[in-house]
């Protein structure tokens, strides 16, 4: 198995290796912008508590994009189920890496989520 010599990547693991950590990055930046505005918007500790574990548990996006066990059927529900966080987290988890759609979809739930607490704290200022 292992003869002593060095572990080598070669040049043809960087992009596979990048594209993996820019998904995650994605994904964890889009889950982090949405539960910066769940503790932003809720005044209950616990209430945060609930809702973020709902959301990380991704019972959310199954009522959004209407997934079940017929998600990983190709169709509407298969394709929007690979392009939400938690499809997105699921495909990293089997060692793939998610689209560029799907990633550029997570960059734009964490800015949609950041420009939504910017807003509710210039609210709650006034």
């Amino acid at each position: 198995l292992f003869d002593g010599a060095p572990m080598s990547f070669g040049i043809q693991f960087a992009p596979a290796f990048l594209a993996r950590w820019f998904a995650a990055f994605a994904v964890t930046l889009g889950y982090g912008s949405i539960l910066c505005v769940l503790v932003l918007a809720m005044r209950r500790s616990a209430a945060v508590v609930v809702a973020s574990f709902v959301m990380l548990l991704g019972v959310v996006e199954q009522a959004l994009f209407g997934l079940g066990p017929s998600a990983s059927s190709a169709g509407i529900g298969g394709a929007l189920g690979k392009l939400s966080l938690r499809g997105q987290v699921n495909t990293l988890c089997t060692g793939d890496v998610p689209t560029a759609a799907a990633t550029f979809f997570a960059f734009a739930v964490a800015v949609a989520c950041a420009v939504l607490a910017v807003a509710v704290l210039k609210r709650r200022r006034m």
